[in-house]
């Protein structure tokens, strides 16, 4: 191929002498044609002048209407090709958009979550925790979840930590009325936080998504939360203190629960669908209306007459 400056002159060049050519093909394609019709009328053969002249108009005529016929033919070819020509440049130009805007929203996306992953540590000049900042990157990383099916697990898995490290459990102090200090609500990052992942997991159908990893918040300190509602499927919890969490009409089918701390917690309408209790302090809480619970599931837990079971139930002997 001729080295020209560009595509677009190689294409009018192309253009050129394919014209060119087909003029020529056309021409030859007529005189052919005129020697063919020559013979086979015979118009110099007659000898009557005015039979030769009507003759040789015939034969023009004749010649004229094929080489019309033949050019349109051809100008339909053309057209189609061009047709088709234009409907496949039409369908690149669109991929090529296409292409274009998904690698820009990417772009955009990675540029939200390494701002929102920056501003999730924040801390304000006396090394103290940057509420607006942090509250503001929790959202958007919840918006960009909903955005982004790549970001989701990452996002919870992010979020489940960061619930861990700043709502640790505090082992070895008695949370009760002789610490009231101890007995408040999360703050309000960690309770946020809580919030966005309950509304990823629901929106993202946690229970057809066999890839998403299951929220961990193993020794996560709770107390007081506001999670009505909330979908838990599958989630390690153990550990985990929810005293006088608001838990009614949760989704906790094969939560782990294990040496829960659920202390006065509202359980109202839960479901408990293969939940591991082992060991979880259930005083005070109510399971009203607890949904698929079992005997043998809070057989091995910590309770006592404050306690307000399903109807049916019977309260463990080891309970006091």
């Amino acid at each position: 191929m001729p080295d020209f400056k560009d595509q677009e002159e190689w294409n009018v060049r192309n253009t050129a002498i394919i014209v060119a050519v087909g003029v020529v093909l056309y021409l030859g394609l007529g005189l052919v044609l005129w020697g063919i019709l020559n013979s086979y009328m015979g118009p110099s053969s007659i000898k009557d002048p005015a039979d030769e002249a009507t003759a040789k108009r015939d034969l023009v005529q004749t010649l004229g209407l094929i080489m019309a016929g033949v050019a349109g033919a051809v100008g339909v070819v053309f057209t189609w090709r061009n047709v088709q020509q234009g409907q496949a440049n039409l369908r690149l130009t669109q991929e090529d958009m296409q292409q274009t805007h998904q690698l820009t929203r990417r772009g955009q996306i990675s540029d939200r979550f390494t701002a929102a992953i920056e501003l999730l540590g924040a801390t304000n000049d006396g090394g103290s925790k940057n509420l607006e900042q942090r509250l503001g990157a929790l959202h958007l990383l919840g918006q960009i979840a909903s955005e982004s099916e790549q970001h989701t697990k990452t996002i919870l898995d992010i979020l489940a930590t960061y619930v861990q490290q700043n709502a640790p459990r505090k082992l070895g102090q008695d949370v009760s009325e002789e610490n009231p200090t101890e007995n408040i609500s999360p703050e309000m990052d960690v309770q946020t936080c809580l919030y966005v992942i309950d509304e990823i997991v629901t929106a993202t159908n946690i229970v057809k998504s066999a890839s998403l990893k299951d929220v961990d918040l193993r020794g996560a300190d709770l107390y007081g939360a506001k999670l009505k509602g909330a979908f838990l499927l599958r989630a390690d919890l153990g550990g985990a203190v929810f005293r006088e969490a608001d838990l009614s009409m949760a989704y906790l089918r094969e939560a782990d629960l294990t040496g829960a701390d659920l202390e006065n917690a509202d359980l109202t309408d839960a479901e408990f669908t293969d939940v591991v209790l082992s060991g979880a302090d259930l005083t005070g809480a109510n399971l009203t209306g607890a949904k698929e619970l079992t005997q043998a599931q809070i057989e091995g837990t910590i309770g006592n007459e404050e306690t307000t079971l399903p109807e049916g139930f019977t309260r463990p002997a080891t309970w006091h």
